[in-house]
C-alpha cells in the first residue's frame, strides 16, 4: 500500500475508501494495517497459489449470468486488449487457461469465434475452476455470492461478508448500484445482455457455455 499504488485504483476503489476524487495518498493508515484485500478479476487463476502462500486468505466468487458478463467483457476497453493477434497464444499454449481453450474442439474453433463466443469460453473456464476450487478449499476459506443476490439485498449481502472476512465490508457503490437495480423495477432483472448482445451474440454464448448456465440456474 502505498502512494504511488493507489494512484493507479480506480474510480470505485478509491470511492468505497471514502477518497475524493482528487485526494492524493493510501485510504489507510498503514501503522498497524493487518488486513489487505485485492478485487481485481484475474487473480482467480492463481487462487490456489495464493491459499498456499497466505493460508488464513480468504476467497469471494462472485457469481453472474455469462451473458451478462459477456455484455460487460465487451465494453471494456481492458478486457478486449487481450483479444488482440499479438497477445492470444491459443496456438502455442496449450490448454490455454486464461483464454478457456480446453480441448482441441475448442482450439479448433478459436479462429472461428466472434468476440462474444471468445468471451464465453472465458467465462466458461472460470465457472470450471471455481467448482474444482470449492472442492480443493475448506468451507470457511472460499465463499460464493451471486451478483443478483448482492445487488437485490445489498445489506444482507454484505453483513454476510462481513462475518466471512471478519472485517467491516465498506460497500457505498454497491448500495449506489443496488438503488438503480431496484429503481428498474421488480420485473425486469439485471440483464446487462439484453440490450446489449445481438440474437447471434446470445445464441453463440449460450451454445457454448449452455452447462454451466444450466447448473447456476440460468435459464435460455
Amino acid at each position: 500500500v502505498t502512494s504511488h499504488g493507489c494512484l493507479e485504483c480506480n474510480r470505485e476503489c478509491r470511492a468505497a475508501g471514502g477518497l475524493a476524487a482528487d485526494a492524493v495518498g493510501p485510504c489507510v493508515d498503514l501503522r498497524g494495517l493487518e488486513t489487505f484485500g485485492d478485487a481485481s478479476p484475474d487473480l482467480i487463476y492463481c487462487a490456489e497459489a495464493l491459499t498456499y502462500a497466505f493460508p488464513d486468505a480468504r476467497i469471494v466468487q462472485v457469481v453472474r449470468d455469462g451473458r451478462d458478463v459477456v455484455a460487460s467483457m465487451l465494453a471494456d476497453p481492458v478486457v478486449m486488449a487481450w483479444f488482440r493477434p499479438s497477445f492470444v497464444n491459443t496456438d502455442t499454449e496449450f490448454p490455454n487457461p486464461f483464454f478457456g481453450v480446453e480441448t482441441d474442439e475448442d482450439r479448433e474453433e478459436w479462429p472461428r469465434l466472434s468476440p462474444a463466443g471468445r468471451c464465453a469460453l472465458r467465462w466458461r473456464w472460470s465457472v470450471r475452476l471455481a467448482a474444482r476450487l470449492h472442492q480443493s478449499l475448506p468451507p470457511g476459506q472460499l465463499k460464493t455470492i451471486r451478483y443478483e443476490h448482492l445487488l437485490g439485498k445489498p445489506d444482507e449481502a454484505l453483513a454476510d461478508l462481513s462475518r466471512f472476512t471478519g472485517t467491516t465490508v465498506q460497500a457505498a457503490e454497491i448500495r449506489n448500484e443496488a438503488r438503480k437495480f431496484r429503481g428498474r423495477g421488480r420485473a425486469r432483472r439485471s440483464s446487462a445482455y439484453e440490450g446489449s448482445l445481438s440474437t447471434d451474440d446470445i445464441t453463440e454464448v449460450e451454445k457454448i457455455a449452455s452447462d454451466e448456465l444450466r447448473r447456476l440456474g440460468y435459464a435460455f
